[in-house]
């Protein structure tokens, strides 16, 4: 199991290397005379008695890299720079299905390419109710997932949250919870963080601005927050006046430009509607940024949906119409490779 890491500056005199899944240590490593400014550790082996032989029951490590550059400040004791990230993984570092609950006004609704006004209460052939706690636990019980991606649309458009939903989801599931609340700015992304969710999704379709967008970096740990590049019409959706209109691969030179390195691709006018997952707009920003991790989201219909996106090497995909009607089961997602 292989994890490489973009160290800048490239030239460091130490990193120590930290794994951990749930409260278990999983694998430390620690490395001297590094030079090269693509890093790879190797683990070539587990630490933990907690692991040995049950790989199959964790969908994720959480980690962090502390790197101590060969300078020093100005007290003379070099600056560690810490990189906190979670690393997605499998029998083979395969593709998570993470499905999506989207809450409005207290239900489960359907989705369909962002147009909100016509959203209904969902009708799952895995259950008759759109209450979220049924629905998720019939959605964990179909997949066997162990994260849930929230979208509390009545917060995302100001007329309210399904704050409760959330809490009873989390109080009574194993789960890890994504929550896309409308953060706009550090303040909100802090309460969220507050309320409980496990990341915290910064949106660009209500994020305020750029420099939000750096006191959100500044004041939220890195692996409690990922960004969702909302998409309609090969454009980005965005109140921030240096992302709004411009193509997914300008939005994401920008991003990662800021330092984040952590993106759920999001084309909302393809969710809900199967008409297939814009692989080349996926494998662009694989091919750009192989390093950087992608979820992807909108389209997804059938397994071969899920094979090609797994081809295209992303790290997970958002998945919930393709559930509910049935288009895709617990089988194929075992049968995935």
């Amino acid at each position: 199991m292989k994890f490489s890491f973009l160290l800048r500056p490239p030239r460091f005199a130490c990193a120590r290397l930290t794994l951990t899944t749930g409260r278990s240590l999983v694998y430390e490593l620690e490395q001297g005379g590094i030079r090269d400014e693509i890093y790879t550790f190797t683990a070539h082996a587990v630490n933990s008695s907690d692991y040995q032989g049950k790989a199959h029951l964790f969908s994720h490590f959480r980690g962090t890299l502390e790197a101590k550059p060969c300078y020093s400040s100005g007290s003379g004791h070099p600056l560690p720079e810490i990189y906190s990230w979670i690393k997605i993984f499998g029998a083979s570092d395969a593709m998570r299905i993470i499905p999506v609950l989207d809450l409005l006004e207290g239900l489960v609704v359907h989705a369909i390419k962002g147009e909100r006004e016509r959203y209904q209460p969902v009708r799952s052939i895995l259950t008759s109710s759109a209450d979220p706690l049924e629905v998720a636990r019939c959605l964990q019980t179909e997949t066997k997932c162990r994260t849930f991606y929230i979208a509390d649309l009545d917060a995302i458009q100001g007329k309210g949250h399904n704050r409760e939903a959330i809490g009873e989801i989390a109080s009574q599931l194993d789960v890890e919870l994504w929550v896309d609340a409308g953060v706009a700015d550090a303040e909100s992304a802090n309460r969220l963080v507050e309320a409980g969710a496990d990341v915290v999704i910064i949106g660009s379709e209500t994020l305020s601005g750029l420099q939000q967008l750096r006191f959100i970096c500044d004041s939220v740990p890195m692996e409690k927050f990922i960004f969702s590049l909302d998409m309609a019409k090969g454009r980005v959706l965005s109140r921030t006046a240096a992302l709004k209109g411009i193509a997914p691969s300008q939005a994401l030179a920008r991003l990662t430009s800021e330092g984040l390195d952590r993106f759920i691709l999001l084309t909302l006018d393809a969710v809900g509607a199967g008409g297939g997952p814009d692989l080349p707009l996926l494998q662009g920003a694989k091919r750009d940024y192989p390093h950087h991790s992608f979820i992807a989201g909108g389209g997804v219909k059938t397994p071969d949906h899920l094979q090609a996106l797994s081809d295209t090497g992303v790290d997970g995909v958002l998945v919930a119409t393709s559930l509910h009607k049935g288009w895709i089961g617990g089988r194929d997602l075992m049968a995935l490779k």
